[in-house]
């Protein structure tokens, strides 16, 4: 989707608390010398920084000062209600992973490491309800998985080291 878009190359930060530490024009002046850009794309309304202090007017007038243009995209859009990811985190948190999956434009996913019949995820990862959900494992189709005090277990089938799990 994003190379269709023309987008060449994307850089996933991990969220720690470190960057949470960051103030906006911190992090974009770490993020620049790092990786230097001449442009900088972000969604309607979006804020950076501790205290989400870096408005868009802040990261616009930051841009001038570090040389690089700030563009707000505004939020899609579906029957007319803006797609934001804190409905979809709502939709799957309640376990209404059809819905968030329209609204991601793809299946729900989740990745991780394990070479056990368990993957633990860590309080930030967002999770559909504990129960029992029929998901595709490395390409095997419905395979049945459970999920109890945030703990994917796995019924049928023993994970790899690196298992892309898709729900249904």
């Amino acid at each position: 989707m994003l190379e269709k878009s023309g987008v060449d190359i994307v850089y996933c930060i991990p969220f720690s608390l470190e960057l949470a530490g960051m103030s906006y024009a911190e992090f974009l002046q770490t993020l620049k010398k790092n990786c230097p850009f001449d442009f900088l794309v972000l969604g309607e309304g979006a804020c950076l920084g501790k205290k989400r202090e870096g408005t868009p007017e802040r990261v616009t007038e930051l841009g001038k000062r570090l040389d690089f243009q700030a563009e707000y995209l505004t939020k899609m859009q579906d029957e007319g209600n803006a797609i934001s990811s804190r409905k979809i985190r709502e939709l799957i948190l309640k376990g209404n992973l059809k819905e968030a999956s329209l609204l991601l434009g793809r299946p729900f996913a989740l990745t991780g490491k394990s070479k056990t019949q368990e993957l633990t995820f860590p309080p930030y990862v967002c999770l559909p309800p504990d129960g029992e959900y029929l998901v595709t494992i490395n390409g095997l189709k419905d395979q049945p998985v459970i999920i109890q005090n945030r703990i994917l277990k796995l019924v049928s089938v023993t994970l790899s080291e690196e298992t892309l799990i898709f729900f249904q």
